[in-house]
């Protein structure tokens, strides 16, 4: 009988585990898949890519991107992983941040803030200039 109660227990123990395996996955974040596309390259090194998955057309005919900058080679900035909402008028060759996101090497979120995009022209061969083109396709 004992025998049988330390069988059922280690059944019940195994079934626990399973349990708790099951719903720790559940729970966990889900992968996020992202179409990342090199668009630019600066002085320092750092990389520049937008994700074409979150291209969007919002009112009035702006577009908004997500861009993630890797500056994993840039020695000027605290951060490695920068990600940044852009918003864009193809028309008038134009952008604005909208939101960004900062994070350490370790994926850890250092600083992040949003507002209203203040619209700027893009001086043609920048960065900025680089995105509009590749995102608006001209």
């Amino acid at each position: 009988m004992a025998v049988l109660k330390g069988i059922e227990r280690g059944m019940i123990m195994k079934a626990v585990k399973v349990v708790i395996a099951v719903v720790a996955l559940a729970s966990a974040p889900a992968a996020v898949a992202e179409n990342l596309i090199n668009y630019s390259e600066d002085a320092n090194g750092r990389l520049y890519y937008y994700d074409s998955d979150t291209i969007r057309t919002v009112n009035g005919g702006y577009i908004t991107v997500w861009t993630v900058q890797d500056g994993s080679r840039d020695r000027t900035v605290s951060w490695r992983t920068k990600r940044v909402l852009w918003q864009i008028d193809c028309d008038g060759m134009q952008s604005g941040a909208v939101s960004f996101a900062e994070y350490d090497a370790n994926g850890r979120l250092l600083d992040s803030d949003s507002w209203s995009p203040s619209m700027t022209p893009d001086v043609p061969r920048s960065v900025g200039y680089s995105l509009v083109e590749a995102v608006c396709g001209k």
